[in-house]
């Protein structure tokens, strides 16, 4: 499970997602580039991939508070290390 900022276009793109089987990555390390103001996945502390299921549910929030929402995976193929990534 993870939370995640609120934003209608993602929240809609997950969403499309729902109840199909996806291949999943989790990558740990990220590079930052200051031109597009954009982090691009590097797996420099590791990559595990599996497959499963994602669900998105918006969170609700005080008035002034922080949007987010929760994004929940059902794991169908557990999660492994990816061989060859540095972590």
């Amino acid at each position: 499970q993870f939370t995640c900022n609120y934003y209608s276009d993602v929240y809609d793109s997950i969403k499309a997602l729902e109840g199909i089987e996806q291949d999943l990555s989790m990558w740990f390390g990220d590079t930052f580039d200051s031109g597009t103001n954009t982090y691009t996945p590097n797996g420099a502390y590791g990559k595990f991939t599996g497959k499963g299921y994602l669900y998105v549910t918006p969170n609700g929030g005080d008035v002034n508070a922080v949007r987010d929402m929760t994004v929940t995976l059902a794991v169908t193929v557990p999660f492994v290390k990816e061989v060859g990534i540095s972590g």
